[in-house]
């Protein structure tokens, strides 16, 4: 009996410091992600800093608000599970125009469905190539 209680206690701290290891890479995953947010995000504001940046950010927007609502609608029960009450995302936009990557700050899977739905749409294509455009979503009714 006392030989299954070692094992067994054994086991718990060998769960637990699994689990402390899991939650360490997590934590460097998450911090490098939002290392890598921030990044594109200062990119955006260099990009936006020129009159070509601006227009092609007008354009952009033009094409966004024309999907983003049905989008928003699909989408947003996981930032209201979450308890949101905004988040921010880049679309990481290539020559041709088409979002080949959506970070959301926070990232989680609760937001999962914004970058599925995100990846792989179509803008006209940027004066520079990749452009990086920054949302600020707000959660807003039920």
């Amino acid at each position: 009996m006392k030989l299954v209680s070692s094992s067994i206690a054994g086991l718990c701290v060998a769960t637990a410091a699994f689990v402390a290891l899991l939650a360490t890479a997590a934590s460097a995953g998450d911090d490098e992600y939002e290392r890598e947010w921030t990044r594109l995000s200062a990119a955006h504001d260099r990009l936006i800093a020129t009159e070509a940046g601006r227009d092609y950010e007008r354009r952009l927007t033009e094409v966004h608000n024309g999907f983003w609502q049905s989008l928003y609608a699909q989408c947003i029960d996981g930032a209201r599970k979450q308890g949101l009450t905004s988040f921010r995302a880049i679309a990481v936009v290539d020559e041709n125009g088409t979002v080949t990557k959506f970070l959301t700050l926070p990232n989680s899977e609760n937001l999962a469905c914004f970058a599925k739905g995100m990846v792989g749409r179509r803008y006209p294509a940027p004066p520079t190539a990749p452009f990086y455009e920054r949302f600020s979503i707000f959660v807003v009714g039920d």
